[in-house]
């Protein structure tokens, strides 16, 4: 062998152009921010809360923000592995009938990630404003949380059929 800090060409890595991952032996990495967004998007669209119509409505409009990491990582060309820990915020809108105004809110979820569990998400939902319709509107959105669990245990299992 070489002594220590010889240099000898036998034992330094160059780069070679022949070198690229052959018969998939290393680590490869997809990111997959952009296919949870659609996916999580198709699941929570338009989801509506059955709310009274006499009192008012309100529905779940969609993905406002997905921050976090997912990705897809294939080794030696045939184990494939899904990971992902996300936060997810996702908008609404609807109207108090006795007010007659529109109210915007979010639903924000965190500790959505390959290892959790539905009991262990994280859930805050929010109202822009204080007052009755903000109040009646929010726990209607809170009813939702059942479906939406349900709709997330779905996509965890559509992330790992990518596998």
């Amino acid at each position: 062998m070489a002594e220590w800090d010889a240099r000898d060409p036998r034992w330094l890595v160059a780069e070679r152009k022949d070198g690229a991952n052959v018969n998939g032996w290393h680590w490869e990495s997809k990111n997959l921010q952009g296919w949870c967004r659609e996916r999580l998007q198709a699941l929570l669209a338009d989801l509506p809360t059955g709310l009274d119509p006499m009192l008012g409505h309100a529905k779940l409009e969609g993905v406002k923000e997905l921050t976090g990491e997912a990705v897809l990582t294939r080794r030696k060309g045939n184990k494939t592995f899904a990971f992902y820990d996300l936060t997810l915020t996702l908008s609404w809108t609807g109207c108090w009938a006795e007010s007659n105004q529109g109210i915007k809110g979010t639903v924000v979820i965190t500790e959505l990630a390959v290892s959790s569990e539905p009991e262990d998400y994280q859930w805050t939902f929010s109202a822009e404003g204080t007052g009755v319709g903000q109040d009646n509107l929010k726990a209607a959105i809170q009813g939702l949380k059942p479906q939406i669990t349900q709709h997330l245990v779905q996509f965890s299992k559509d992330i790992t059929m990518l596998c």
